[in-house]
């Protein structure tokens, strides 16, 4: 996993993820969503990474049709996401190359929040994801960090830690452009449907499988 990666089993930061929650999940994002997703259609969702089980519970009371499994390598945050979500799938595990391949359950939307830069390879992830996780017809859905110019980093991390924190952590936790995503996507086999910048430094992806 990227050397980044913070330890989300710390209960501090779980207390942070939830508190946070709306600032990141904004209602630019689920107008974004809705765009893509029908509220009276049942669908198959898998949230990879699902922390806390926030996005779960928030699918569910805006699609209320939709099957829903969570999978996240941190017991801790599985503990959470029963509590929000019981009706849920969970699953302790990452979802790695390992994973995927032995999986034996497709889905209509793959979800992953926030975690894609985490990822130790992800074109190895898009490929299996599309070879193996998703159904026909289905949509693959990334929200995560973008590396965008400095002072725009600053100003959005400005509310939320000193300047000294922002400059040592510049850029990360995002690991590509927004254009480096997209082209991911094409070189795997994906299209990409739409792009929506939700947050001066997130960007929300829609992609379907493509013809490659």
């Amino acid at each position: 996993m990227n050397e980044y990666k913070p330890d989300w089993g710390d209960k501090d930061r779980i207390k942070q993820l939830i508190e946070r929650f709306s600032l990141v999940y904004t209602e630019l994002f689920w107008k974004s969503i809705s765009n893509h997703l029908q509220e009276d259609t049942p669908f198959g969702l898998l949230d990879i990474g699902c922390g806390p089980g926030l996005f779960m519970k928030e699918i569910s009371k805006r699609f209320p049709k939709a099957s829903l499994c969570g999978a996240d390598e941190k017991p801790e945050m599985l503990q959470e996401a029963r509590k929000r979500v019981p009706e849920a799938d969970l699953i302790q595990g990452l979802v790695d190359e390992k994973f995927i391949s032995s999986h034996n359950k497709k889905y209509d939307i793959i979800y992953a929040g926030l975690v894609f830069h985490e990822l130790d390879n992800q074109i190895n992830f898009l490929d299996g994801v599309r070879k193996q996780l998703i159904n026909k017809g289905g949509l693959l859905i990334i929200y995560d960090f973008v590396i965008v110019p400095f002072d725009t980093y600053v100003k959005a991390y400005v509310p939320f830690m000193s300047k000294d924190d922002i400059i040592q952590r510049y850029p990360k936790p995002a690991k590509f452009l927004k254009n480096d995503i997209e082209f991911l996507f094409k070189e795997t086999g994906w299209s990409c449907k739409a792009t929506y910048d939700v947050l001066p430094v997130t960007a929300l992806f829609i992609a379907s499988i493509g013809y490659k």
